[in-house]
């Protein structure tokens, strides 16, 4: 939050954030100022207050909930079909097979695969999904 300029608040990762202001021709008013607020509560509260000389005082109060991490990643069930006929030759064939490549290298160690072929006839790998 910045009381004296216009920004925007760029999120670059789940805790990292860039603020941005974007500058005109004109010269800086004054000081640049910006508040930011760190917290592990359930609720982050801010509070900010200003009270110029001579004058009536303000505040703003931020309050935002937090945001539950999760590290429960849920199990998949994954089967890769994949035709192997002769109208796969060449390099729709490599994009196939770098594909399922990339699938099983970006398994998780609670998902399950398996990988059906066919051409003229159907080929399983395993009769049951395996561990990854």
């Amino acid at each position: 939050y910045s009381p004296n300029y216009p920004i925007t608040i760029e999120r670059t990762a789940e805790d990292r954030a860039t603020a941005v202001y974007t500058a005109s021709d004109d010269q800086p008013a004054g000081d640049f100022d910006l508040y930011w607020g760190v917290a592990d509560e359930a609720i982050g509260l801010d509070l900010l207050s200003y009270k110029p000389a001579g004058e009536d005082g303000f505040f703003v109060l931020l309050a935002a909930p937090g945001v539950a991490a999760t590290d429960e990643v849920v199990a998949r069930d994954i089967v890769v079909v994949l035709d192997v006929s002769g109208s796969m030759r060449g390099p729709k064939m490599e994009q196939a097979v770098d594909a399922v490549r990339y699938i099983v290298e970006n398994l998780n160690a609670e998902d399950r695969f398996n990988l059906i072929t066919f051409s003229t006839g159907v080929s399983l790998w395993e009769s049951d999904l395996q561990p990854a």
